[in-house]
């Protein structure tokens, strides 16, 4: 397959599991966490971890700097999807996706908290909001 099928079809499969674990593909909580992720080990899997890496760096290059806590906790969730995938290379996607739901439950992504009410310019981030581990 090429790479960027693979990686077109990783994102609607990453979306689709998370719906699946937290009823909604948010942002800034920790269905993003997971969705950065699962995505992320997908694609370690099957195409060059550094270009994945590369993928995951330029994605988040022209975010605002009034975002940069996003930034920070995507890239965090990038690079754990990135060694999760790599060190379950034969997993299947239904067996990488309950891997990385425990690797969540047991606090090893992060996400942002507290976050607002109010989403938009913001997306929820305030002067409260950190970086927080998935299991709090």
């Amino acid at each position: 397959m090429l790479t960027a099928q693979f990686i077109l079809e990783a994102i609607v499969h990453a979306e689709d599991k998370t719906i699946i674990w937290f009823g909604a593909n948010k942002r800034n909580d920790k269905s993003d966490a997971f969705r950065h992720a699962y995505f992320n080990a997908l694609n370690a899997q099957r195409v060059n971890p550094m270009f994945v890496a590369s993928l995951g760096l330029s994605h988040e290059s022209e975010v605002p700097e009034h975002l940069s806590l996003e930034v920070d906790m995507d890239l965090f969730n990038n690079e754990r999807g990135i060694l999760i995938g790599l060190d379950n290379a034969t997993l299947t996607e239904s067996e990488l996706s309950i891997r990385i739901h425990n690797y969540l439950l047991e606090g090893n992504l992060v996400y942002l908290s507290p976050l607002d009410q109010v989403v938009f310019p913001n997306y929820g981030i305030n002067a409260l909001t950190f970086l927080t581990p998935t299991d709090e």
